[in-house]
């Protein structure tokens, strides 16, 4: 992470699931996303002006360096446009992130070759929790619900290359589906008890972020995503 000072605007640098360094667009207000290209290159200086000009976009500098038939080129065409993903921007970097994992390592391989074996393989793995480093620190990835969202992730994804002639069948309807022993069910989240509620407001005073935080997962009834958006212009007349 040493060059993150020089990094163009609005630029960061992050590393992957599988520890490699990756770079990402994120301006308010514009299209956000994850370059392909190494960081220098004229290729980035391509991805770079998309990013920046979303108007002068004609043709995806990632389809265009892209193998024909290969992961690449249909990871490319599904992202063009992006609201295929979902129909909000949480969703759809949630299911890009998904997606991303899956090609990273496999922008080469031929679309036509994938077959229900290399998926039962693929989720195998996803389904086996692991812990790796991240620049917040350690963190959980994988498991039961980490291999659920991927299949079927991956199922819209193939069923894409078949609507677009990439191939003639979807290998994941034809993979394992994932069925979850007695053991291995989640048990959960902690619930906090009034007493623990409690505690955290003795703790953090009215006026602090915290206690904002809390109170604001009490009582607006918001999903955790939907909270982190409240602003100031979102109170009218005393009211949320």
């Amino acid at each position: 992470m040493a060059r993150r000072r020089f990094l163009p605007k609005y630029v960061s640098e992050f590393r992957s699931q599988h520890g490699k360094p990756r770079l990402r667009f994120r301006r308010k207000g514009f299209p956000g996303g994850y370059f392909n290209a190494e960081l220098g290159t004229e290729e980035f200086r391509i991805e770079y002006h998309t990013f920046m000009n979303p108007g002068d976009r004609k043709e995806s500098p990632a389809l265009d360096r892209a193998k024909p038939g290969s992961i690449g080129e249909l990871r490319a065409r599904y992202f063009d446009p992006i609201d295929r993903l979902g129909p909000t921007k949480v969703t759809q970097d949630k299911v890009r992130a998904v997606i991303e994992r899956f090609c990273e390592p496999r922008m080469d391989n031929p679309v036509a070759f994938v077959t229900f074996e290399h998926i039962d393989r693929i989720i195998a793995k996803v389904k086996i929790p692991a812990t790796v480093e991240t620049p917040r620190g350690p963190r959980k990835v994988g498991g039961i619900d980490a291999a659920k969202k991927l299949r079927k992730e991956l199922i819209r994804f193939f069923d894409f290359a078949v609507k677009i002639g990439m191939r003639t069948d979807n290998p994941v309807r034809l993979s394992q589906e994932i069925k979850v022993a007695p053991g291995e069910r989640s048990k959960g989240y902690h619930a906090w008890t009034e007493e623990e509620i409690e505690q955290f407001r003795r703790r953090h005073k009215l006026g602090t972020r915290e206690r904002l935080a809390l109170e604001l997962f009490l009582w607006s009834g918001q999903r955790r995503g939907d909270v982190r958006l409240f602003r100031r212009q979102n109170i009218k007349n005393g009211r949320i």
